[in-house]
């Protein structure tokens, strides 16, 4: 397959950015986002547990811990139901073939 050397689009263009003194908390959360079950294709709630696990052996405070990730995990959350809402939607709006 030959490369089309296209720009890439503005979206791709504009990464946002963390700000250094809260990238310590996004690397919890994705390091706790590997606990997580999910079930029919939809994320659960990053266990209880494991948040409790994660706070004793970084020395966090459990509770600051344990707020702020749910916050997190609850856009996560979001996020994911209503990109598969979304995708469902154009499946039923879709004309069969034939």
């Amino acid at each position: 397959m030959k490369a089309r050397n296209l720009p890439l689009p503005k979206w791709a263009q504009e990464v946002p950015t963390v700000p250094p003194h809260l990238t310590w908390f996004l690397s919890a959360w994705y390091d706790l986002d590997t606990c997580r079950f999910w079930t029919q294709g939809s994320p659960c709630p990053i266990p209880w547990t494991a948040i409790l696990k994660y706070s004793e052996y970084h020395g966090v405070d459990m509770d600051y811990m344990q707020r702020l990730i749910s916050c997190m995990d609850k856009e996560y959350i979001g996020y994911c139901t209503k990109k598969t809402e979304q995708s469902l939607n154009k499946t039923k709006h879709k004309k069969p073939r034939g």
